[in-house]
């Protein structure tokens, strides 16, 4: 797959370079950079399609993706900044800030915004990220009491890898046992969901399967080092 967007890249490069007036294809280059992970070159493009059509809102969007990924985190404020100023203002921005504080670990501003959103709609992305939030600022109770709401709503393996951290942290460790197995089970797991079961299971006792579900973190690319 990387080698045909590679292949289209040179293609439309080439073109460009022999018919400067194709001005719409730098969105496209933009796109295709973005594909393979070349956030540099994806940035360049997009800047130039800006800089042919200022009041392409789709394109400050991908901006703004492209620069969340390089870690430039106030010029992606500076980009909302703008789109509200010059735009319509709506739930996507205010989700977006929300994203950035919780990059930038400013967990109390991520929240203000999260539940802003809530109030105008009870969206699952909008409670499980603020779950999220929640344990980061060891407001564990919390964090489990929105974990066990949207477990109502609808099972999924991260929600259920936060429960378990969450009942980690106030020692239950029964029920953060169950809540990892769970989220093993529900899949899209990785070595952090055996590396804290080995944990959860050394707690309660249970060496033995403990050092098997270590071991597994570690064939999963568990290091002591992360």
């Amino acid at each position: 797959m990387c080698y045909r967007y590679k292949k289209a890249i040179n293609i439309l490069e080439e073109v460009i370079k022999n018919n400067p007036e194709y001005t719409y294809l730098y969105g496209e280059l933009s796109n295709l950079y973005e594909k393979i992970n070349d956030y540099k070159k994806a940035l360049e493009y997009a800047n130039l399609d800006l800089l042919n059509n200022k009041h392409n809102t789709d394109m400050y969007y991908r901006k703004f993706d492209i620069l969340f990924e390089l870690k430039r985190y106030d010029d992606c404020l500076n980009i909302l900044d703008k789109l509200e100023k010059e735009f319509s203002t709506g739930d996507k921005h205010e989700y977006k800030r929300a994203q950035i504080f919780i990059s930038n670990k400013d967990y109390e501003k991520a929240i203000l915004y999260l539940n802003k959103l809530l109030l105008r709609e009870k969206d699952y992305l909008y409670l499980q990220d603020k779950m999220y939030c929640l344990f980061m600022l060891e407001r564990y109770d919390e964090a489990i009491d929105i974990g066990l709401q949207l477990m109502d709503e609808k099972e999924k393996g991260i929600v259920c890898f936060w429960l378990a951290r969450s009942y980690l942290a106030i020692e239950d460790y029964q029920k953060a046992l169950i809540y990892m197995n769970k989220s093993i089970l529900l899949g899209d797991c990785d070595q952090w969901n055996y590396y804290w079961k080995s944990v959860i299971l050394e707690n309660l006792g249970k060496n033995h399967e403990a050092e098997i579900a270590y071991q597994k973190a570690i064939n999963l690319g568990y290091s002591e080092n992360d």
